[in-house]
């Protein structure tokens, strides 16, 4: 067991010292949409960081020769809700990045959440309707963390594009 003693370090979980967690599994199997096991594993980890309020990052991927692969990976951990992903070539860092940056239809619905809630807020109400989806704090909350990715981007206004 790790000196932690949780065990999670002998899993291949890593916590960093700046607060974060990271799923270290490299060139795990493909098979298709369906989770798999180590699917399951890395959704845990993610729910686990998020539990935590640290934010999670999905392990590198040693083939660099592979950058459909590396895409594909990365939105596996976006589509399980991961921060983002390791990179252990330069070449992968573009593909990650495409991925993870703020899609421009994501930065505009969360525009409409923020000034809703806006709104509410100044009628007194916890909870309003955007887009026919019932939004409270925690959609709130999601839509800020939308904005400052994009802003961490450089997006600034316009938007993903």
């Amino acid at each position: 067991m790790g000196s932690g003693g949780t065990g999670a370090e002998d899993e291949g979980i890593r916590v960093d010292q700046r607060g974060a967690v990271l799923w270290l599994t490299i060139d795990r199997p493909r098979t298709g949409n369906a989770l798999t096991p180590d699917d399951r594993v890395r959704l845990a980890v993610r729910l686990a960081a998020a539990e935590a309020g640290i934010p999670a990052f999905d392990g590198s991927l040693a083939a660099v020769a592979q950058p459909e692969r590396c895409r594909a990976e990365a939105e596996a951990a976006r589509r399980l809700g991961f921060a983002g992903k390791s990179c252990i070539h330069p070449s992968q860092v573009p593909i990650v990045n495409a991925v993870f940056v703020p899609r421009p239809e994501e930065v505009a619905r969360a525009r409409r959440i923020l000034d809703a809630a806006r709104q509410a807020e100044a009628r007194g109400v916890g909870a309003v309707l955007v887009d026919g989806q019932m939004v409270d704090g925690p959609y709130v909350e999601s839509a800020q963390a939308v904005l400052d990715l994009a802003a961490s981007f450089g997006l600034g206004e316009e938007g993903a594009t």
